[in-house]
Order: C-alpha cells, then structure tokens, then sequence
C-alpha cells in the first residue's frame, strides 16, 4: 500500500473524529476537525504538485516552485491568522 493512502485515511479518520466530537457538542470538536480538514487539504497540494511533476524534480530548473508555493501558503497562512487574532481583540473589548 502506497504510504499516501495511509496519510490520506489518517485525514479522514481525524476529520471524522472531529466531526464526531463536534456533534457531541465537545470543546475540541472543530479544532480537530479544523486540523483534519486541513492536513487533507495541504497534502492534497503536495499530491496534486507531486502527480504534475512540479514537485520532485531533482536538479531541474523547476526545483525552486514547490519552495515559492511554500512560502506563498505561509504568507498567507500569517496573515489569516493575523486577521484573525486582531478581530478577536478588537471584539473582546466591547
């Protein structure tokens, strides 16, 4: 079995599992959906850049794209979570 289908089911099942704990009304729930959802959705990329070619080319001319990809996605990982916690400074102080 190819290890990205062990990865991909241990996405679901920790999808699932948040879900489950979601309906329970449980504090964790959606944060651990929110981490499932998640690492399908970046290993999705990396299979979708891997299955292209863009990713996994060694000493090609298009090493550095999967690099700037990754940069971009941190960036605009940064500044969601800096929009984020701004509004939920500015809401608290109501």
């Amino acid at each position: 079995m190819p290890y990205w289908e062990v990865l991909v089911g241990i996405g679901v099942i920790l999808t699932l599992i948040g879900l489950a704990l979601a309906a329970a009304k449980r504090r964790s729930g959606w944060m651990v959906t929110l981490i499932g959802m998640a690492f399908l959705v970046s290993f999705g990329i990396y299979l979708a850049l891997l299955f292209t070619g863009i990713y996994g080319k060694v000493a090609a001319a298009g090493y550095y794209i999967p690099n700037l990809i990754g940069a971009i996605l941190v960036i605009i990982g940064i500044g969601i979570w800096i929009k984020i916690s701004k509004g939920k400074k500015e809401g608290v102080s109501g």
